[in-house]
């Protein structure tokens, strides 16, 4: 193997091993994004709407009382706020919750504030009409006893609901101290392997550079005998195989002379 397809095997392994990492924590990302998503764009907006409604419920109760005591206007105007707002607020629990209640229980929720806005409207007309207190103390009790029945009836599904978005924070939570843990420990193994490899390349390449140098030495002294091991088929492979065989030529050139000085100095 050539040195330049060694140091590209090199990079090629440490970068192989930075993807892998990139894809978990991409991986890891996603999965905490859908999770925050279902939390933070479902599960709790849908809550707080179904929170908002019973609180408007009251609310209404309250006014539509104040309403039917005092005649004053305004009351009224606030009971059609709050019944304007319950139809807000049932829209947004019924597209946030739509995946995480059964539509039986969206439909009893929904009958529930259709007879309650009713009911209540039903109330006011009467006291506009002039109605007796007999009478509309016969609907307010109808009014408290739908309020508590709506309550009854959500009251479970908020705590579930909320229940369900605490477990999904928390198991977020140690998603994320996982995903931290595995990131800085996959970072570690790398940055260890990346430094061997690298060390490990860099030797494979020093070292016969460094017989070679030695070996220049040797026959730089003299000794001409000199032969470098190297069973590498790198380009450093090649340059020893060349690296004896001009120490052999060397060598057989310096016999030659030798000899021709030798028969030189016999024929004189």
């Amino acid at each position: 193997m050539k040195i330049n397809q060694k140091l590209i095997s090199g990079f090629l392994v440490v970068s192989l091993l930075i993807l892998a990492v990139s894809y978990i924590s991409i991986t890891i990302q996603e999965r905490l994004t859908t999770n925050f998503q279902e939390v933070a764009g479902e599960v709790l907006p849908g809550t707080a709407a179904l929170i908002r409604v019973e609180a408007a419920l009251y609310q209404s109760l309250v006014y539509a009382a104040e309403y039917a005591s005092t005649g004053d206007i305004e009351y009224k105007k606030e009971v059609e706020a709050l019944i304007a707002d319950l139809s807000k607020q049932m829209t947004i629990h019924r597209i946030d919750h739509a995946r995480h209640d059964t539509p039986e229980h969206m439909e009893i929720i929904e009958d529930k504030i259709d007879t309650f806005i009713n009911t209540i409207t039903e109330y006011i007309l009467l006291k506009d009409k002039g109605g007796s207190q007999e009478e509309l103390r016969i609907v307010r009790t109808r009014l408290n006893e739908i309020v508590y029945n709506f309550t009854s009836s959500v009251g479970p599904f908020i705590e579930k609901h909320l229940q369900n978005s605490r477990e999904i924070t928390k198991t977020t939570k140690q998603h994320i101290a996982n995903a931290r843990k595995l990131i800085v420990g996959s970072s570690a193994i790398i940055l260890v392997l990346a430094l061997a490899l690298g060390l490990f390349i860099s030797r494979l390449i020093s070292k016969p550079i460094l017989k070679l140098t030695e070996a220049a030495a040797q026959i730089g002294k003299g000794s001409l005998d000199t032969k470098i091991e190297i069973k590498s088929r790198d380009e450093i492979g090649r340059l020893a195989d060349s690296f004896n065989k001009m120490s052999k030529d060397l060598q057989m050139i310096t016999v030659s002379r030798d000899a021709f000085a030798q028969e030189v100095v016999e024929r004189k």
